[in-house]
C-alpha cells in the first residue's frame, strides 16, 4: 500500500489514499489533520536552517480542529507566492485568510486592513478591477472604524 521515496512514504495508488481517508469520520479527520501539523512542525524544528512548509501547514490546520493555527500560515503562505510573483496564488491564501478570520470571530484590525490592501493590490495587478475595487472599499471603511472609534475615545477622555 505503501512505498518508500527519498523524502519519506507514499501511497502506491490515489485510489488507496482516498479510500483510507473516506473511512475516516469527520470528527476524527481534523484530529489527524492536527496530529500530521504538529508532526511536520516537530521536524522542521529539528532541522531549523531548512525552509518552513508553510504552505503544507496552512493546508493541514486550516482542515484541523486547530484553525487558529492556521492563520499565521495562510498568510506567510500568501507572502511567499506573493513574492515569487504568484499572485493567483496569494490572492487565495489571503482570501482564505480573511474567511478564516471571520469564522473564528477574530477582529484584529490590522491585520485584516494588511489582507485588504494586499489583496487590492494584486486583484489590480491581476486586472481584476472589480476585485481591486472592492478590497480597498473594504479596508477604506476598515480605516474610517479605527478613525471614528480614536476620534471617540479622544473624545471620552478629553471629556472627563
Amino acid at each position: 500500500m505503501l512505498e518508500e521515496t527519498e523524502t519519506g512514504y507514499r501511497f502506491r495508488h490515489t485510489l488507496i489514499r482516498r479510500a483510507l481517508y473516506d473511512s475516516q469520520s469527520r470528527a476524527r479527520r481534523p484530529r489527524l489533520y492536527t496530529r500530521a501539523a504538529q508532526a511536520i512542525e516537530t521536524i522542521h524544528a529539528q532541522r531549523p536552517n531548512g525552509p518552513v512548509p508553510v504552505e503544507t501547514l496552512a493546508f493541514h490546520y486550516d482542515l484541523s480542529d486547530r484553525r487558529d493555527r492556521a492563520l499565521d500560515y495562510l498568510i506567510q503562505a500568501g507572502q511567499k507566492a506573493a513574492n515569487l510573483f504568484a499572485f493567483e496564488i496569494a490572492v487565495n491564501y489571503f482570501d482564505r485568510a480573511l474567511e478564516l478570520m471571520d469564522a473564528l470571530g477574530l477582529s484584529s484590525r490590522a491585520r485584516r486592513w494588511m489582507l485588504l490592501e494586499a489583496l487590492g493590490w494584486w486583484h489590480s495587478i491581476l486586472a481584476d478591477t472589480l476585485h481591486a475595487v472592492a478590497r480597498f472599499e473594504q479596508g477604506h471603511i476598515l480605516i474610517r472604524e479605527v478613525e471614528t472609534e480614536l476620534d471617540n475615545e479622544t473624545f471620552c477622555t478629553h471629556a472627563t
